[in-house]
């Protein structure tokens, strides 16, 4: 008699899930850390990333923790997640540069191949947008943050003026 039961409740989630999109633990998880019009420079160099740490809100959220004061997302549940991260900078440094922003796992701690880009900063006061996209594999524990460097050895000043780094859980 449990079998067939079991064997009922085992078609039913079956036929559920092939018609329906359902959430298991309190839903799709998500989350964002965002500033708007920082006018706050960073000071960069060749020889070392540098997190950046001007994030001042925390986004809409829902199985994860945004932290700007932190300047990460802190993930609470196993899976794979959907990356975005817009910004928009100045360069501040007198001379051209090429800007590079990453996204990082775990303080700066692991480096995901896939969520890299760089733009050539010109003289002056040039205004850029680099976004980087990705699909990577997270685990609960794991905090999600921006870094950045540039090729230029010695220091650097940019400002990031508006950064949106936000994640989505797209499979387990």
């Amino acid at each position: 008699m449990a079998g067939e039961g079991a064997q009922v409740i085992e078609a039913l989630l079956i036929k559920e899930f092939n018609e329906n999109l359902i959430f298991v633990g309190g839903g799709m998880c998500f989350g964002e850390i965002y500033v708007k019009d920082n006018v706050t420079p960073m000071t960069l160099n060749s020889a070392a990333k540098v997190q950046v740490t001007i994030f001042d809100t925390n986004g809409v959220s829902n199985n994860t923790t945004p932290d700007h004061t932190n300047n990460h997302i802190l993930i609470t549940k196993t899976g794979k997640y959907r990356l975005e991260c817009n910004i928009a900078v100045e360069n501040g440094a007198g001379s051209a540069h090429k800007l590079i922003a990453e996204i990082y796992k775990n303080n700066g701690a692991t480096l995901f191949n896939n969520l890299h880009t760089d733009r050539d900063l010109s003289a002056g006061t040039d205004l850029g947008n680099l976004t980087i996209g990705g699909i990577v594999q997270l685990n609960a524990g794991d905090t999600v943050e921006v870094w950045m460097n540039t090729s230029r050895g010695s220091n650097s000043v940019v400002t990031v003026e508006d950064i949106n780094l936000n994640l989505l859980q797209i499979g387990g």
